[in-house]
Order: C-alpha cells, then structure tokens, then sequence
C-alpha cells in the first residue's frame, strides 16, 4: 500500500457506493497507514465486511483488539497438518496404501519433506523451497521480530 494514504480510503468508500450494495473490502498492510483503524470500524460500524489480513509482528492480536476495541474476530491460517500435507500431494495413506511397500515409500518421502521444510502449503508449488523458507525467515525473524523488539514499549 506504498503511496497510499488515509484520504484515499474515501475514494473506495465512494467507489464502493456507487457500485451498490454491501461492500467486500480486503486490505493487506492496512496498518502501514497512519488512522487505518478508525477507517475499519467506520465499515465494521456500517454493517460492511471487512477482511484485514497482515502475516507480519507489527500488528499481533493484542494490538488488533486494541486498536479495533474488540470489533474484530482473528483467523489463523495454519500449515498443513501431515494428513492435511499427503492429501494435497493425492498420496494415499490408508491400510492398503500403507501394506504396500511402493505406498509406505511415498507416505516416508512424504514425511521426509513434510519435516524437513515443514507443512507451508506454498512449498508445494513452490521448486526452491530453500530460497522461499530462507525469505520467510528473513522475513519474519529479522524484518519483523527483531524490529518490534527495538521499539521503545508501548509502541505498535
């Protein structure tokens, strides 16, 4: 949302007015923008559906019902469990898969990668898989995490 400012929220708002009807927002980095919060509840207060969605440390679910007064309801998006991970692969894993030796193999190599590079279902499109773990650990450890610790407390 680089460049984009809280009077720009007015023009989705109209946008959105002359299409009719209930609006569906969704907003990624919402909370780079200073007075995003007072924008949300304004729709949350219209009745409108608003998503928000953020997958970094700067906005934690302590700080969401802080700054959005309990008006909200927070969605984890987990990996996949194993089971989860073999049916997305369409790797069989019941009784007669698994009395197999060929489907006892697929179910290990399975769970070979599955713990090796953990159960994010984008690493299963995804051909590095080493580059994008490395790009989420940068990510989330060095960008985020390391970056809300250096802030004074009481800051978001």
């Amino acid at each position: 949302m680089e460049g984009f400012t809280l009077s720009d929220f007015d023009d989705i708002v109209a946008l959105q007015a002359q299409l009719g009807g209930k609006g569906h927002f969704f907003f990624d980095g919402i909370q780079n923008i200073d007075g995003w919060e007072k924008f949300a509840r304004s729709l949350g207060d219209a009745k409108q559906h608003v998503c928000i969605t953020e997958s970094n440390a700067k906005m934690l679910s302590r700080d969401i019902a802080e700054r959005l007064g309990g008006r909200y309801i927070s969605i984890d998006v987990p990996t996949y469990s194993f089971p989860e991970y073999l049916e997305a692969l369409s790797i069989p894993y019941d009784s007669v898969a698994l009395s197999s030796t060929r489907g006892r193999a697929k179910v290990l190599a399975a769970f070979n990668e599955y713990l090796h590079w953990g159960g994010l279902p984008e690493t299963l499109e995804i051909i590095d898989k080493r580059m994008y773990i490395s790009s989420l650990y940068q990510k989330v450890l060095l960008s985020d995490v390391i970056l809300r610790s250096q802030r004074p407390s009481g800051q978001a």
